[in-house]
This record gives structure tokens, C-alpha cells and sequence, in this order.
């Protein structure tokens, strides 16, 4: 038999999810309403930030997240690789919760007791991995680091170079290696303080401005990246603070005249307002820097993470059961969070470099040069085979010539279906030259020609530099 009706997940971090919601919306083209997935995310996300509150409106957004990153997963990042994995889990838990009749979930524990847990353990896990993906020579060389690259277009970006009298300039090299380790300690210190109870309210403390300090990094989905961050983080809050929270945000809206009483007019300004915003984001400035998405970002994550740092001064702390859970109830509901895990684990056996959160890292593992400092560790033991192009027709290759990039066969094959246009590919494949393609329609009988279909099409590989460093990549 199902249980009684769920309580809704709290309406802070259904608001700030809504809030996320509207910034991938700024940022990724597959998330606008252009498609039929498009539609009900941005139906689904709009019915949220009006209601944050609604448990139907709560499960809409949900599913329609699911769906939409499901359908468009080939091509997502690294934090929406995360999500989407978050959201199943979240899906799965409630369907357990709600129809497994054997499942040991005490009758007095929330929906929300239960999965933030859950929510939790994949947030260190991503978080973990992505630090461990630094510990490689390049990311640690001025030259070629992500940290440093990222410090000097935030520089750039926000001139403070200007405004500081050139003290703060990327041209000196105590910069670029301060970056570098001010990034790798923060990274390794934020799980490790989230995971204690002692140390976890320094430990959200410190990820709120590191996520906060993020988004002003003038990087395509860093805003985005910084406000799905946010949300995650509130997992990690007591249930005293959040109603504090959520009573704060109360308060703020209520104030505005608009507020007070809501009509028809209302809405409707409000959804134009959002249109025109889309519009002009993805027509003038996409994927170049993000000025709207930084400033609605802004806009909306200046005041809600000061409330945050007030909020978390209330209550018990992490002194309650609730807050100190390391694992969700029932236990088996922790394998929700396997997807995570492995992901994670895949670049460094040869199965997956993209979408593994090896985000902005430098990492290289396949190819003859593996540059992670536990290189015994990180070197796959079955690589897939590495193609050099060296000259093609064909629009989706038209730029590794040139480049001296090698992609992976899967790759090569993911990125050579889709047409019926004629083309050739003379490329090196496994020491040999071969040349391959689409002749008078028909296709060369050639292992590295085929099509892509699920579960394999959402296996990705970053290309792989044939110099010996690695540069910056998402």
C-alpha cells in the first residue's frame, strides 16, 4: 500500500533549484523552449519560482529535468551530469519510500530526511573526484593551469588589475601559483570539512564563497555551475536553518508591492520580462561571456547567500540525528548514489574522460603521456584507439588538422553519423593511413564508422593533446 501524501522538499531549496533552473535556461541552448523537452522545462521551471512550495509543482520540475538532461545528455557539463544523476536519485527514493512495502524508512522521517543524505554523499563524491582530477603536473604549471587561466580572465573581467594599480597583475608569476594552490586547497579542504559534524558549519561556510567567488569567473555555465552549487549546499543545512531561511525569504517577498496581490497582469509581465531575457541572451552573446546570466546571477545569489550565512546562525546546529546522518534510511538506498561513484572512477580505467567530473583540471590519461602525479594509479590498463586526422571534408572534423589533437575512435564515430552528405576522412588509425568516409552514398566498411546508440552514446572523451602538456578544457 502507498503511504500518505510526502511532505514537500523545503521551500528554500525548491526556490533556489528554481532559481538554477532559470540560469541554465541563460546558458545552454538545449535547455530553451525550441523543443518539445525544452517546453515543459521552462513551463515546469516558471511554475516553481511562482510556487516554490506546491509538491506537484516540486515533482513537474523534477521529472522534467530528468527528461530533459536525458534527452540532450551527450552534450551536457559536468554539474548537469550531476544533477541529473541527483534528480534520479531523488525520483528513485520517493518511489521507494512511497511503494516498496518492505522499506525500513522510520514513519517519522521526512522525504527530506531521507534523501538529504543521499544528496549529500553525491555532492562530496563530485566534489572529490574533481579534486583528485588536479593533482597532475599541468594543472600545477603557471603555464597551463586552469586555476591560473580562470584567475586572469577574473581579473580581466572585474579590472581589478586597473583598480589595484597593477599590484594584482596576471603577468606576475606569484599569481598564477597562488591560484593554483589557493584552488587545490580549498577543493580538497571543503569535503573534507562537510564531511564532520565538528567542522561541517566552517565547511558551508567556506563553499558558499568558493561557489559564490565561481560565478564571477567569466567562463560559459561557471554562473550556472555556481547556482546548482548552491542549491546542492543547502542539503547540508540544519532543518532549523532552512525554516529560517525560507521565513527570511518570506518576509522579502511579502514586502514587494507586486506581492502583496498577485493578478493576472502580474505573471504575465513577469514571463515577458524572462522571454526577452532569453532572447537577447542566446541571440547576442551566446557562447561568448554571459552578461545577463551574470547579472540575473547576481542579482539573485548576492542576497541569497548573505541570508544563508545569517540563517545558518540558528537552531540546534549539527547536533540533531537528522544533521549527523552519514547514510539515508533505509541503507540500500545508498546505491542511488553508485552512478556518482563510478562516473568518477571511469577516467582512470579508460572508460569515460568527459562528464566525469574532471571538469577545468587538465587531466590527460589516455595517450602516451599521462600527466596525473599518481600516474601507477591513474594510467588505464585498456585504452581506446587515438586518430589523428590529417585531412577531411567532413564540418565536424574540419578543424583537428590543424589542431594536433587525437580523438578516440568513439568520438571520431559519434561526431561522423548524422549526414547523408558525401565526405572522405584521411586519418591515422592504429599506425596505419587509412581513408574512409561516405563514397556515392554508400559508407566504407570500416570498424570506426558506425553509429552510437544507447547506452554507448552517453560514454564522451575529450580530445587529447599530442604536445606534451594539457591544455585548459571543460
Amino acid at each position: 500500500m502507498p503511504r500518505k501524501q510526502e511532505e514537500p522538499i523545503p521551500k528554500s531549496i525548491a526556490l533556489a533549484w528554481a532559481f538554477a533552473g532559470l540560469l541554465h535556461l541563460l546558458t545552454f541552448r538545449w535547455a530553451l523552449p525550441l523543443s518539445w523537452d525544452g517546453i515543459v522545462y521552462t513551463a515546469a521551471t516558471f511554475l516553481l519560482l511562482a510556487k516554490p512550495g506546491k509538491p506537484l509543482r516540486q515533482a513537474a520540475f523534477l521529472l522534467s529535468t530528468i527528461l530533459l538532461i536525458a534527452w540532450n545528455y551527450p552534450t551536457v557539463s559536468n554539474h548537469i551530469v550531476l544533477e541529473f544523476w541527483i534528480m534520479l536519485s531523488l525520483a528513485g527514493t520517493f518511489l521507494v519510500r512511497r511503494w516498496v512495502p518492505n522499506a525500513k524508512t522510520p514513519a517519522s522521517a521526512s522525504f527530506f530526511d531521507t534523501i538529504a543524505p543521499l544528496v549529500r554523499i553525491q555532492y562530496l563524491l563530485a566534489f572529490a573526484f574533481a579534486a583528485f582530477s588536479k593533482l597532475n603536473s599541468d594543472f600545477l604549471d603557471p603555464e597551463w593551469s586552469c586555476a591560473a587561466l580562470f584567475a586572469e580572465r577574473s581579473l580581466e573581467f572585474l579590472q581589478l588589475e586597473t583598480l589595484s594599480f597593477g599590484i594584482l597583475s596576471p603577468d606576475h608569476r606569484i599569481f598564477a601559483t597562488g591560484a593554483i594552490f589557493l584552488a587545490l586547497c580549498l577543493e580538497i579542504a571543503i569535503p573534507c570539512l562537510l564531511l564532520f559534524r565538528r567542522t561541517r558549519r566552517p565547511g558551508i561556510c567556506l563553499a558558499l564563497l568558493f561557489h559564490f567567488a565561481m560565478g564571477f569567473v567569466p567562463i560559459l555555465g561557471i554562473s550556472s555551475y555556481s547556482a546548482l552549487s548552491f542549491t546542492l549546499l543547502l542539503f547540508f543545512f540544519p532543518k532549523e536553518s532552512l525554516q529560517s531561511l525560507e521565513h527570511k525569504l518570506d518576509r522579502i517577498f511579502k514586502s514587494l508591492p507586486f506581492a502583496r496581490k498577485t493578478t493576472f497582469p502580474t505573471p504575465l509581465l513577469t514571463a515577458s520580462l524572462l522571454a526577452i531575457a532569453l532572447f537577447l541572451q542566446h541571440r547576442y552573446f551566446h557562447p561568448a561571456a554571459t552578461p545577463i546570466a551574470f547579472l540575473v546571477w547576481l542579482t539573485i545569489y548576492l542576497p541569497f547567500t548573505l541570508l544563508a550565512f545569517q540563517a545558518l546562525k540558528c537552531g540546534k546546529g549539527f547536533t540533531t540525528e537528522q544533521a549527523n546522518r552519514p547514510l539515508p534510511r533505509p541503507r540500500f538506498l545508498a546505491i542511488f548514489a553508485l552512478p556518482v561513484l563510478m562516473l568518477g572512477l571511469l577516467p582512470y580505467i579508460g572508460l569515460q574522460t568527459q562528464g566525469s567530473f574532471t571538469m577545468f583540471s587538465n587531466l590527460r590519461t589516455l595517450g602516451p603521456q599521462p600527466n596525473h602525479l599518481l600516474a601507477a594509479f591513474a594510467r588505464p590498463q585498456r585504452e581506446p584507439i587515438l586518430i589523428k586526422i590529417h585531412s577531411t571534408n567532413h564540418p565536424n572534423l574540419a578543424s583537428y588538422p590543424k589542431s594536433g589533437l587525437l580523438l578516440t575512435s568513439h568520438e571520431f564515430a559519434r561526431k561522423t553519423t548524422g549526414t547523408n552528405e558525401d565526405y572522405f576522412v584521411l586519418c591515422e588509425y592504429e599506425g596505419k593511413m587509412e581513408l574512409v568516409g561516405r563514397f556515392n552514398g554508400e559508407l566504407t566498411p570500416h570498424p570506426i564508422l558506425h553509429e552510437l546508440r544507447f547506452p554507448t552514446s552517453w560514454i564522451r572523451f575529450r580530445d587529447v593533446p599530442e604536445a606534451d602538456h594539457c591544455p585548459c578544457t571543460w
